[in-house]
């Protein structure tokens, strides 16, 4: 039985860049956390974590 590459993980951790663009997207675009997670390819529950850190 063939052998299968182990799965790739996303990153839990992003540059504060990607940061900047998700608060951008959720407040200027008013986009959804799912909608941001699946256009920058990053998980849902980080993107989650960024927009609720910077919410006042």
């Amino acid at each position: 039985m063939p052998r299968r590459a182990p799965p790739t993980l996303k990153r839990n951790h992003y540059s504060k860049y990607l940061e900047k663009r998700v608060i951008y997207q959720a407040y200027t675009l008013d986009k959804s956390t799912t909608q941001i997670a699946v256009g920058l390819d990053m998980l849902v529950q980080t993107d989650q974590a960024a927009d609720c850190a910077r919410t006042p």
